[in-house]
C-alpha cells in the first residue's frame, strides 16, 4: 500500500479527530486517555493540537487518514531538549505495511528540526509488543518501568515502559 505521510493542519481536523477516537475504541489500553474523555471535546481541541503539536499522518488513496503520530516540545526551560512522542496509532487494515515505521520516522524528524531538541521520549504499554519492538528497532531505549503507569478500562493495572531516543 503506498500511503502518503504529511504533517496535519487545523482543516484536518476531523480525520484526526475520527482516527483518535477509533484508536481510543478499539485499543484502550494502549493510551494514556479514555473513548470518553475525548470524544465531546469541541473542534476548537481538535484544531489546536494539530497548531501546537506536530502531528504526522499517512493518507491512503481517496485521502483516508490511516495512521497518525505525534511529536510536542516539553514545556519549560529545563526540559526543551526533550520532545514526546504521542498518539502513535495505525488503523488496522493497514497495518503490516510499515506505515508505524514510517510515521515515527516522520516525527522523530520532525523532533530533530525543533531547536535544541536533543532526544525524543515515549511512553509504551508492556504488553504492546508489536509497539515495543518498533520503538525499539528505531533505536529508542527503556530507561525505566513504570508500575500501573495507566489503568485499563476495568481498572486493572497497566505498567509502562519509559523510552528514549537521544540524537547527541
Amino acid at each position: 500500500m503506498s500511503a502518503a505521510i504529511r504533517r496535519l493542519g487545523p482543516d484536518d481536523w476531523q480525520a484526526f479527530r475520527d482516527l483518535r477516537l477509533a484508536g481510543l475504541r478499539r485499543e484502550p489500553d494502549n493510551f494514556g486517555a479514555f473513548h470518553e474523555e475525548e470524544a465531546d471535546r469541541p473542534e476548537a481541541f481538535w484544531r489546536d493540537w494539530t497548531e501546537r503539536a506536530t502531528v504526522v499522518g499517512a493518507f491512503g488513496e481517496s485521502d483516508a487518514l490511516l495512521g497518525l503520530a505525534g511529536i510536542y516540545l516539553l514545556p519549560g526551560r529545563r526540559m526543551r531538549h526533550k520532545a514526546q512522542l504521542f498518539g502513535m496509532y495505525v488503523a488496522e487494515p493497514a497495518r503490516g505495511q510499515g506505515l508505524g515505521r514510517r510515521l515515527c520516522e516522520a516525527a522523530i524528524a520532525a523532533a530533530k528540526a525543533l531547536p535544541g531538541v536533543t532526544q525524543v521520549q515515549a511512553v509504551v504499554w508492556i504488553e504492546n509488543r508489536p509497539a515495543c519492538a518498533l520503538y525499539r528497532s528505531l533505536g529508542f531505549l527503556q530507561w525505566g518501568l513504570e508500575p500501573c503507569g495507566t489503568r485499563a478500562a476495568d481498572g486493572t493495572c497497566c505498567d509502562n515502559a519509559r523510552l528514549t531516543l537521544r540524537f547527541d
